[in-house]
């Protein structure tokens, strides 16, 4: 009986203040306006999640190029090799403060090492130990920190290219291996994936990271990319670069 009352009096009450309750129309206007609503804030919230992925993925870059120097104090200031006949730089530089989950960039899905060294893009010179490799932490071969004429715009380590054994013969990129630990060839150069809201995170000789499109940085004939700061054009002026592809570290 008291609940019956209390019904009664509920709907007596609603009916003295004027209210009543929403129609299925009213309900699926809402449900629209919710949803409208989720659609335009969801862009924004992955955009702002990008970004904080973006993030440690410079810090990552940074922890690796200042580890990298360190490696170089301690070496009569050569950089070290990208691959040097048995591992990788990344385990010769991990005793110099450059842990393995610095390698992994939370943007990427494949493989377990996300970062590659800048060695070679002239594809004239791809055989290890070969001194006019134009990168810094080349095959067989790595240069003095002294040595380069701008080391704040020549490129040390970009992120790889997500890449499985459906994609490239040599699998994941993972620590320690030769495959993946080194932009090697000329066709390295167009395989960046930007995925920073179109950024690629890079890091530079001189210990700095900076975010670039892929206009910024592949400009002016890739120069940040060559230790002597030269350009494409320059090395096909003099017959230094061979067509076609070829292996890939």
């Amino acid at each position: 009986m008291s609940a019956v009352l209390a019904d009664r009096t509920g709907i007596n009450l609603m009916s003295r203040c004027g209210l009543k309750g929403f129609t299925l129309i009213e309900l699926l206007v809402v449900i629209s306006i919710i949803a409208l609503l989720i659609a335009l804030l969801l862009p924004g919230l992955d955009a702002a999640k990008e970004s904080a992925r973006a993030v440690q993925c410079a810090s990552n870059e940074h922890t690796i190029i200042l580890g990298v120097l360190n490696y170089a104090q301690d070496n009569h200031n050569m950089y070290p090799e990208g691959w040097n006949g048995s591992t990788s730089w990344d385990v010769l530089v991990k005793p110099f403060g450059v842990p393995e989950k610095s390698l992994i960039c939370p943007s990427h899905t494949q493989g377990t090492r996300h970062y590659w060294s800048n060695a070679n893009f002239d594809n004239a010179h791809r055989v290890f130990g070969d001194p006019l490799q134009t990168g810094i932490i080349c095959s067989g071969f790595s240069v003095a920190t002294d040595s380069l004429i701008a080391p704040s715009s020549t490129v040390a380590f970009t992120e790889i290219r997500d890449q499985n054994a459906s994609y490239a013969f040599g699998g994941v990129s993972v620590p320690g291996g030769g495959w993946g630990s080194m932009l090697f060839a000329f066709e390295d150069l167009f395989i960046l994936q930007y995925r920073h809201l179109g950024h690629e995170d890079v890091a530079l000789a001189d210990g700095h990271v900076g975010q670039f499109t892929e206009t910024d940085l592949l400009a002016d004939g890739y120069r940040k990319f060559h230790r002597k700061q030269l350009s494409i054009r320059a090395l096909d002026a003099r017959g230094g670069r061979s067509g076609g592809r070829g292996r890939r570290n």
